[in-house]
């Protein structure tokens, strides 16, 4: 089996949730001994050495800028032209419209028609038996393959209007945003679509022709050392909803944790460093910036906190820090697609309120035995979650499209 994965999002350097799921996806094929080939889009940051020594040197990488070099005038005049219409549509779009109108875009509109000539001329001679899209917005891709490979979009997360959540919390919309008829569209273009949760779905099946897996995330139980007994940790990419989570937290729950415990110490990690000028700041916060190995960092604390407020899709922050056994204090939103804790396995502390969120956190922070019961639970949880998961995406790779004569 020889399996492709295309991607607009790299897997190393692995700082960042959506990085995290990719690349235990690769683990998962790697371990079945399936040979993976990574088509990355580069439009991010990343750490092409590593990436390519990982995927055996079967990595390849689309830069249209540097693509358009090997290719004669014509494609570069067309290709003027794309970039041109697209920015022309953006920029009538918010000057004359709101609403959906505004931010929901065409199915592929985020798709570049060149990455077709890449992938026709380096690609399609290779005889690959699975095509992973990352991200429905490239299940243009599919088209360039025949019948006998197997197309799987994984979703990520519901972009049907998702500019709304952004609104509804006074903030510009980021990333990709679609209308539910284009959504619907590109999950057709598959013979798998992998949800994050069970509510996705639950909206999706009866809609598409596609068969529709929900696979949260994938990841090992690795109980780490504790830390800093005064000292609790947020880890976080530099993307809205994580900065007004941790500002929400520095405003609202700290003071009151610091009333109680002026010597505890709140750890700030990874990308989210980058937007430390949009943190409140607060002289018991320490910043340690980004990080190779997550070990290193939740080995600082004996609490960490997910305190998102607001969001869509399944939180890879929460499931990591619980795979690692530790003792996690959460809002609802931080917890999106994952069963509630029960009296039966508190696997983490759920807080309603903020008083609440701050008293869970000095609880575990003074209770040894507490936390000792949260993390042993939240291993137990963790291993049925992840076995759960494997056996979805093993359910996915182990097949195999068949034609009839």
């Amino acid at each position: 089996m020889k399996v492709l994965i295309i991607s607009p999002t790299p897997t190393h350097p692995t700082n960042a949730g959506n990085r995290l799921r990719i690349l235990s996806f690769c683990e998962l094929l790697k371990q079945k001994g399936i040979e993976i080939h990574f088509l990355y889009i580069d439009n991010e940051v990343s750490d092409i050495a590593v990436m390519d020594k990982y995927f055996n040197n079967n990595l390849y990488i689309f830069n249209p800028k540097k693509y358009l070099k090997s290719l004669n005038v014509v494609y570069t005049l067309r290709h003027f032209i794309y970039r041109k219409k697209k920015r022309f549509i953006k920029k009538i779009r918010n000057v004359f419209f709101s609403g959906n109108s505004r931010y929901n875009y065409s199915l592929d509109y985020y798709y570049d028609p060149l990455l077709d000539h890449y992938i026709k001329n380096y690609l399609l001679p290779i005889d690959f038996t699975h095509v992973l899209a990352e991200y429905v917005v490239y299940s243009k891709a599919f088209l360039n393959f025949g019948e006998d490979v197997l197309k799987v979009i994984d979703l990520h997360d519901s972009l049907t209007d998702r500019y709304k959540i952004y609104l509804e919390n006074n903030k510009v919309p980021e990333f990709y945003s679609l209308h539910a008829a284009e959504e619907l569209e590109g999950i057709n273009r598959s013979d798998y679509a992998i949800a994050i949760q069970a509510k996705d779905k639950e909206y999706y099946q009866p809609r598409v022709k596609a068969k529709i897996e929900v696979i949260g995330h994938i990841t090992s139980s690795k109980k780490i050392a504790s830390g800093d007994h005064n000292a609790i940790l947020f880890v976080g990419s530099g993307n809205t909803i994580n900065i007004d989570g941790i500002n929400h937290f520095i405003k609202n729950v700290f003071p009151l944790i610091l009333q109680e415990n002026n010597a505890c110490k709140l750890i700030i990690a990874g990308n989210i460093n980058g937007g430390i000028q949009k943190i409140l700041l607060n002289e018991n916060i320490i910043f340690t910036g980004k990080y190779d190995d997550p070990e290193n960092i939740y080995n600082k604390a004996e609490v960490v906190i997910i305190p998102v407020i607001y969001g869509t899709g399944l939180k890879i922050k929460t499931i990591e820090a619980i795979s690692f056994g530790k003792a996690v204090v959460t809002y609802f939103e931080g917890l999106r697609g994952l069963p509630e804790p029960s009296p039966e396995l508190e696997y983490c502390k759920l807080a309603k309120t903020d008083a609440e969120f701050a008293y869970y956190v000095l609880q575990l922070l003074a209770d040894k035995q507490s936390r000792k019961t949260i993390e042993n639970n939240a291993i137990a949880f963790i291993r049925d979650y992840t076995k759960s998961n494997i056996d979805t995406f093993d359910k996915i790779f182990n097949q195999h499209v068949i034609i009839n004569d």
